[in-house]
């Protein structure tokens, strides 16, 4: 709280203002904020780790690549997979990690031989939620369930209604 007042002095007055801030910009835009001066970085820091702390991955995360014409279009998936495996990496942004939610990535995602050392250099990391369905085969599913560390719970979900707790059930 105090970061943040001593950032935007302007608007303490309306702390409430000042909090959300952040909200409204993309990740990448926190970022260069970040970089103006010292408590513009333990503010931003802060907010990264709260918007990322449970990150739930969806299709349209990255910023899509705009047409000739100016219209958005998603990124093909190999593009996806390397964005991500480079995001999940990252060598500050790792450390932001606690819950995953990893159902709308990229299937060549999951079975990459990069994943488990990303997931071993995730040192707050406590909970994987990835897709039960879709697997080109029950070993493609093993091996990546063998890739989360031993002390990270994990969960295969198909939808809100449907769950299975990895570590009791087998498929």
């Amino acid at each position: 709280e105090q970061v943040m007042r001593a950032w935007i002095p302007a608007l303490a007055v309306h702390f409430g203002l000042a909090a959300v801030l952040f909200d409204f910009l993309q990740a990448v835009d926190v970022f260069h904020i970040s970089a103006a001066s010292i408590s513009a970085s333990s503010a931003g820091w802060e907010h990264v780790w709260k918007r990322f702390e449970s990150f739930e991955y969806s299709r349209d995360f990255f910023v899509p690549r705009l047409s000739r014409a100016g219209r958005a279009r998603l990124l093909r998936p190999a593009e996806q997979v390397s964005r991500l495996l480079a995001f999940l990496g990252g060598r500050r942004i790792r450390l932001c990690f606690v819950r995953l939610d990893l159902r709308q990535v990229p299937m060549e995602a999951l079975t990459k031989a990069e994943l488990p050392a990303v997931f071993r250099n995730m040192p707050h990391l406590a909970h994987i939620t990835y897709p039960q369905h879709g697997w080109s085969d029950l070993p493609s599913m093993k091996r990546f369930e063998t890739a989360i560390p031993s002390h990270v719970s994990r969960e295969a979900r198909h939808d809100g209604n449907e769950t299975k707790a990895a570590r009791d059930e087998t498929i």
